[in-house]
């Protein structure tokens, strides 16, 4: 619900909110399949590869149907399916297993298709994938497109929950470690190289922990976060559109973690925080802290399942879980039981600012009783789906009753827009038992697909599948907007009618378009359009239906009859394959084919055809007497060509080029596309008669397919080959400096088979990777590597200083009269130590009232001393900052009678010292209004019959060169008549 700053009488406002929710179009459910095998299967994870099949993983006990791959385990394994886009039947079946159990938690999509699991390992078999496992492992594993593994990476002591693959190569992972040396109290995972505290006081049982790994699954960073109490969990992560990172997850330790602190944001009035709070991380590409915010209030706010974090198409980010905390702005739900308010959960989100961490807004979702977080997904347009797991019926947002009995859940989807309003939502459940663990995905060119965990004894409600052998499995609903059309079929003279027929919602009516191809050269945009065609034929009828950030073409064969017998185009057949001919179903025709050998359905209207020879079929079409028509449909038969690449897969080195050759027959048609990063390009290749060679020069990972076609171009084969590039890399700094007579390592993080240092005078042991240099003068050192057959090299400047005189620039602050600290730093950023008047001895001290502060620094680098020391005084001064005023108008009317037909803002802000950014939406979240500058007005609605509404606006001020905290405010502007 959106947060709003006004008292309503809920018993009156209820009633409204769930009949105008009822009035929004859903989409409707288009298949639904039962998941698992014959025993017990939780913890579902689902995503969309690049074929459009979907990938599904599962924590499951099950030895049969979809989790026989598990059949010689023992316990709890990871099975992994993969099922059809349009049916939901199964593709292929996969298990990771061991003697131990294998709890499966998120699955994530590579760049070159199948996908990555994530999850934790009790076992350490020798026969295993876990043999260099203790007995309790994080694991990421990874398939490929076709459900074979490609690599298993494991983390000793810990658990992965989310992995990811990043844009510009390796990939990352986070979740949390649990292992605690029982001597020193720090954590001692094989694997954790980042320890929070040396001091084991300040340790909990568990830490957040977040790694970073080259393509070849190595560990290059690690980041461990947490504090004393004992659960600081890693739940989810992403790696945002900048390149760095967003971590999200919860806590229970109120100090140390991330320098914040249970119950962020509580007034006085209300308790003390309660035991859990949500964390969000920000980390820069290279896995460094940018910034840190804690969620929560007076409650515990964390979530059963996960906690999850993803990024807007916008860049916001926004974080989701569960909440038990009332709070002054936002409304948990509750109900009244002799005059005692009871708490439930209820699902929640914060939008945050990726650059500063700021909040930007928090709203809840719940009903009058419990909801539980299942995951979410952003979709077009800026917005998120969620899927919930509700025991609530009609109430508070929730506007569809449960199918689901008493005391069990349904699943609870809910569509919003960028602010959080409600788009639409829908409520599925089985009424012989509950629905848990329910997790969404947006496909990726049609609808959604929803899967949960389902307890019941067969079909009921809006299950019409029973779960197998009735087990508690899984349960996979794909939900769309269903489209099509119908129409009339005549005799030549006579207009055919056409009707479109889709299911399409009018909440996106800037991205809806509808255009009608009559098969002729005509076209129309009605809705139900008439068209007389001027021969007889069977045209191809296309209408294009663009909703929802989604194109879906449906196309019929119309017949148009006279009377009269003709042959339609040859089609073109590749054994096995089958064709399709005929034309599309109607009511009132009569059809009658032959012969029917190799005819699939063949009292049909449109059959598919598999000949071993080629055939000439003939369809007889009869419009109730009145016109009939003789259609014969020939189909010649042709074969697939072998192909094959050479070489098949390979590695070479950067910008380094490479001839893949593809052997097949002669006098045939090549061509060839690439995979990189999930996106599928055609390679313009320009090649002579039977040539079939091409030159790469990759920079990154690429799977190049080549297809060959016989004159036809219609029997189509295909072969692949990956090319990979050589890891070879070395990071070494541009530059350092040493004072005279110091010596300096040269840090260098990679990996080669040799390398030569040059020059090697002034360097100890140039047999080193990282060796020490002392050199007398500025000097640099040069370094060539190889690995794998590849060359490189870098260089580093080392700079030996000079002593040279220091200059003391003051700085100025000032504090505001709201503040209660603030904090100063010395100008002297650089120097290595610190002395100021109060005994602080870094680099800021914080200060409570106007002065001037004054701070001995010494050891000033890079410049040197000969005797190795300087001191310099350093003068900060901290003076008051101007008092300011400011008032925005709640309400504008819309009359042009020149009283309050504006939005006119009263300040006494200085426009030179400050910045401005204020931003006016409409209650769809579309941006009206933006100004740099608070002495701008908006009348632009003037005469734009704007409905009565209550605008939102956001304004940020900034001050320029000054140390005074930002203003925020965020508010709302009621539009009158």
């Amino acid at each position: 619900m959106k947060i709003m700053h006004f008292v309503f009488d809920k018993a009156l406002l209820l009633p409204l909110l769930a009949s105008c929710l009822n009035t929004i179009a859903q989409p409707k459910v288009i298949w639904q399949q039962a998941i698992g095998g014959s025993n017990t299967d939780q913890n579902f994870s689902i995503v969309q590869d690049i074929d459009q099949d979907f990938i599904i993983s599962m924590t499951s006990s099950s030895t049969d149907y979809d989790c026989d791959e598990c059949k010689d385990s023992t316990g709890w394994d990871a099975a992994i399916i993969k099922v059809d886009n349009k049916t939901g039947n199964r593709v292929w079946k996969s298990c990771l297993k061991g003697k131990g159990q294998e709890d499966s938690w998120k699955l994530s999509r590579p760049k070159n298709g199948g996908a990555i699991l994530s999850g934790r390992s009790l076992s350490s078999d020798t026969w295993s994938d876990f043999k260099d496992c203790s007995g309790d492992c994080g694991f990421a594993y990874k398939l490929n497109i076709n459900g074979s593994k490609d690599w298993i990476k494991l983390l000793d002591r810990g658990i992965i929950h989310s992995t990811v693959e990043n844009k510009a190569g390796g990939y990352s992972c986070f979740g949390y470690t649990n292992g605690r040396d029982t001597g020193t109290g720090i954590f001692a995972g094989k694997d954790a190289q980042s320890y929070l505290h040396t001091d084991a006081a300040k340790n909990g049982t568990e830490a957040a922990w977040f790694v970073k790994l080259d393509n070849d699954q190595n560990n290059i960073k690690d980041n461990c976060f947490g504090g004393s109490a004992n659960w600081d969990r890693g739940t989810s992560h992403i790696e945002h559109s900048d390149g760095g990172y967003v971590l999200s997850g919860w806590t229970q330790s109120n100090d140390d973690f991330i320098n914040g602190r249970n119950g962020h944001g509580l007034p006085d009035s209300l308790s003390s925080a309660g035991s859990y709070d949500f964390f969000v991380i920000r980390l820069d590409k290279n896995g460094d802290t940018l910034w840190t915010q804690i969620l929560g209030h007076s409650k515990d706010d964390y979530s059963q399942f996960y906690t999850e974090v993803i990024e807007l198409s916008n860049g916001n980010i926004v974080v989701a879980g569960n909440t038990n905390s009332p709070h002054y702005n936002l409304r948990s739900t509750y109900y009244l039981s002799s005059g005692d308010t009871i708490y439930y959960r209820d699902v929640y989100l914060a939008w945050l600012n990726p650059e500063s961490g700021q909040i930007i807004q928090e709203q809840v979702y719940g009903g009058n009783l419990a909801e539980d977080f299942g995951s979410i997904e952003p979709t077009c347009n800026g917005g998120a789906i969620m899927s919930i797991a509700s025991y609530s019926q009609v109430s508070g947002d929730k506007s569809e009753p449960n199918p689901s009995p008493a005391n069990f859940q349904s699943m609870w989807l809910v569509r919003i827009d960028s602010i959080g309003d409600i788009i639409w939502q829908k409520t599925l459940g089985s009424d012989n038992g509950g629905i848990w663990y329910p997790n969404i995905t947006t496909t990726q060119s049609d609808g959604y697909v929803a899967l949960s965990a389902a307890f019941d004894t067969g079909p009921g409600g809006d299950k019409t599948v029973g779960s197998i052998e009735n087990s508690f499995g899984g349960w996979m609903i794909k939900l769309d907007y269903p489209t099509g059309f119908s129409y009339s079929t005549e005799c030549l003279g006579t207009p055919t009618q056409f009707n479109d027929t889709s299911y399409v919602p009018p909440i996106f009516p800037e991205t809806f378009s509808r255009i009608w191809s009559f098969g002729d050269g005509s076209y129309s945009t009605e809705k139900s359009p008439t068209h007389e065609y001027d021969k007889p034929g069977i045209y191809k009828v296309e209408l294009t239906i663009e909703v929802d950030c989604k194109t879906e073409i449906i196309t019929h064969f119309v017949p148009v009859i006279n009377d009269t017998s003709y042959t339609v185009e040859p089609t073109q057949r590749c054994k096995p394959d089958s064709a399709q001919i005929g034309v599309s179903y109607n009511s009132g025709v009569t059809y009658s084919w032959s012969p029917t050998t190799n005819l699939l359905n063949s009292d049909s209207s449109l059959v598919k055809a598999y000949p071993d020879i080629s055939t000439t079929y003939q369809l007889i079409i009869d419009n109730g007497g009145l016109c009939a028509d003789t259609v014969f449909f020939p189909i010649l038969v042709d074969s697939f060509l072998p192909i094959t690449i050479s070489p098949k897969d390979t590695t070479v080195c950067l910008n380094d080029s490479l001839t893949l050759i593809a052997f097949g027959s002669n006098n045939a048609i090549y061509n060839w596309i690439s995979i990189s990063n999930g996106k599928i390009d055609s390679l313009k290749v320009d090649m002579a008669v039977n040539s079939s060679n091409i030159s790469v020069a990759p920079t990154e990972t690429i799977t190049y397919i080549a297809s060959l076609s016989n004159n036809s171009e219609v029997c189509i084969s295909r072969d692949t080959s990956i090319v990979n590039i050589s890891n070879l890399s070395l990071d070494i700094p541009d530059s350092l400096n040493i004072c005279p007579n110091d010596s300096i390592q040269i840090l260098v993080q990679g990996d080669a088979d040799t390398f030569l240092w040059q020059p090697i005078y002034n360097i100890i042991d140039e047999t080193l990777l990282s060796p020490i240099v002392f050199p007398r003068q500025n000097t640099k050192y040069h370094i060539s590597a190889t690995k794998d057959g590849c060359d490189i090299n870098d260089s580093t400047l080392i700079t030996v200083d000079i002593d040279t005189p220091l200059k003391n620039n003051e700085k100025n602050y000032c504090i505001g009269i709201s503040q209660k600290e603030l904090a100063i730093f010395s100008n002297f950023s650089n120097a290595k130590t610190y002395l100021w008047e109060n005994g602080d001895t870094l680099e800021s001290t914080l200060v409570s009232k106007p002065g001037k502060y004054r701070v001995l620094v010494g050891n000033y680098s890079p410049n040197c001393t000969s005797n190795g020391s300087i001191y310099l005084n350093d003068t900060v001064s901290v003076t008051s900052c101007n008092a300011t005023s400011l008032f925005i108008p709640n309400a504008i009317s819309n009359n042009q009678d020149n009283l309050n037909d504006i939005v006119n803002i009263l300040h006494s802000f200085y426009q030179n010292d400050y910045k401005f950014d204020f931003k006016i939406f409409d209650r769809y979240g579309n941006l009206l209004f933006q100004s740099s500058s608070l002495d701008n007005s908006w009348n632009d609605f003037l005469g734009n019959n704007i409905e009565t509404s209550v605008l939102t606006y956001h304004l940020q001020i900034l001050a320029n060169n000054r140390a005074e905290p930002a203003i925020n405010k965020v508010g709302s502007i009621t539009v009158l008549k």
